[in-house]
């Protein structure tokens, strides 16, 4: 899917052995987590008979509404032997970023990616902020304006897990291992202290890189953020035309609540999945 909320046409298989040495024979019926999200496409049961050993295999059409904040799964009910495990629908997003040059600084940030497509951090149906990005002079410029109740920990007090941070993941287009993954997660309640941002590369925290700019600043309900980050900061050539992306915030959305975290594309930042993080093109 090119963004979120698009529809997206695929197939499922469902493969059915018989480890006995009797024959067996049934009905099964597909069906999924999310009905609202995904349409089965074919008959809304098969029939089967399998003699010992057999294999058979079933392709069904899919199409899924993209939703990252929606972990959809499809399974198939066999009556008379109980159901299979649900298995994810999983969803690879595709976007593009412009590439430019001419950048004044931080603060030119903003107004640069004012026309630049906004991408939406969803969870639950609601929307708790929004992300533009782009390649400005062999960086990645981005500029998010983020609802969140309550920025903690307060001012004077340090970086924490628990309180309200942008993180940004950028990894190579061909890469296969969370190692690969490079992490900046940055901390706006705390923007003008030295330990304001954390560096991961994979698992294993980093010192920040000294070129990596960024700032925040309060606005109603929430707070906007601006980031200069070189790319090859991040593991990429600035040359590259494309990467895997994630984002991802921590923030409070309504009174008393407890912190949520939030991603663009609905990966677990937690385990790094490369595999559900959006691909980006260059242009």
């Amino acid at each position: 899917a090119r963004q979120p909320g698009e529809k997206v046409a695929g197939r499922a298989i469902v493969r059915l052995v018989n480890p006995s040495r009797r024959m067996i024979s049934g009905r099964i019926r597909p069906w999924t987590t999310h009905p609202a999200s995904v349409r089965l496409s074919g008959p809304p049961s098969l029939t089967f008979e399998l003699g010992p050993g057999a294999v058979r295999q079933e392709e069904l059409g899919i199409e899924i509404a993209a939703r990252p904040d929606e972990a959809a799964a499809i399974g198939c009910r066999v009556e008379g032997l109980g159901f299979s495990l649900p298995t994810p629908a999983r969803i690879r997003y595709r976007i593009t970023l412009k590439r430019k040059t001419g950048l004044d600084g931080l603060a030119d940030v903003a107004d640069r990616l004012a026309g630049a497509q906004e991408m939406v951090f969803l969870r639950v149906g609601s929307t708790f902020g929004a992300l533009r990005a782009m390649v400005l002079d062999g960086c990645l410029a981005l500029h998010a304006r983020i609802h969140d109740l309550r920025p903690s920990p307060e001012t004077n007090c340090a970086a924490d897990w628990n309180g309200s941070y942008i993180g940004i993941l950028v990894a190579q287009a061909d890469a296969t291992s969370p190692a690969e993954v490079h992490q900046l997660i940055c901390f706006p309640h705390v923007a003008k202290r030295e330990d304001a941002s954390w560096f991961f590369i994979g698992h294993k925290q980093q010192k920040t890189d000294a070129t990596v700019r960024w700032s925040a600043a309060t606005m109603a309900e929430g707070w906007e953020y601006s980031a200069l980050v070189p790319l090859s900061t991040m593991g990429v050539d600035a040359r590259v035309s494309g990467f895997c992306f994630e984002a991802m915030i921590n923030i409070v959305h309504e009174s008393g609540a407890k912190p949520m975290l939030v991603t663009l594309f609905g990966s677990k930042p937690a385990r790094l999945e490369i595999d559900t993080m959006a691909d980006v093109r260059i242009v």
